[in-house]
């Protein structure tokens, strides 16, 4: 997808780049709590690397994934407005058929959160699928780094980013970047908060 949005230093991922993507993202999503409530630890580091290459694979030829460098310290993964996003077939296709015992908490939590952003958005929006920054490299203002080329995009375009978080400590981390929470629930059969957050775009 080609779209005028400013990457100037930074670097855009391709399919080849799935695996390193997966790597970004098991560091970066170890022990958080949406994850643990979805596998906990019956998924071992080898199928949380080939969760998260699956994951890549099934979007990226409609998503916009942007890293620091080709090195891919962080990546803030962007799905745009009215994109499919997860296709049950394709996710299998793409390697998602390795993962089938953990399919019913995972269509469950995608079917949850795809009925609020359709009901927040209808849609049109920059959906933030994935933000991850290895462990290592937090703290040093990568997060902000990757994810405003695209809320400035939304500024231009005038059309809104939306995302879904699931600690405090990362809705304060995106209050930061402008966005602001939009509903606050309970993730079906569990107690882990969801937190779904919209970004305005600012008039220039």
């Amino acid at each position: 997808m080609n779209l005028d949005i400013d990457l100037s230093g930074l670097y855009r991922l391709s399919k080849a780049d799935a695996e390193i993507f997966s790597q970004c993202c098991a560091n970066a999503f170890n022990s958080y709590p949406l994850m643990d409530w979805m596998v906990g630890e019956r998924m071992s580091e080898k199928e949380m690397k080939w969760l998260w290459r699956t994951n890549f694979l099934s979007t990226c030829d409609e998503a916009v994934s942007i890293s620091d460098s080709s090195a891919v310290h962080g990546v803030a993964h962007w799905l745009p407005p009215y994109s499919i996003g997860f296709r049950t077939l394709k996710y299998i296709v793409c390697g998602g058929w390795r993962l089938s015992r953990f399919w019913s908490r995972m269509l469950l939590y995608e079917d949850y959160a795809n009925s609020i952003r359709m009901r927040l958005t209808h849609g049109d929006c920059w959906y933030l699928s994935s933000l991850a920054v290895r462990y290592s490299c937090r703290g040093e203002g990568l997060a902000g780094k990757i994810v405003r080329p695209v809320l400035n995009y939304c500024d231009e375009i005038g059309v809104p980013a939306f995302l879904e978080t699931h600690t405090e400590q990362s809705v304060t981390m995106y209050e930061h970047l402008g966005f602001k929470v939009a509903e606050e629930g309970l993730v079906p059969d569990s107690k882990l908060t969801h937190w779904a957050m919209i970004y305005d775009p600012q008039k220039k």
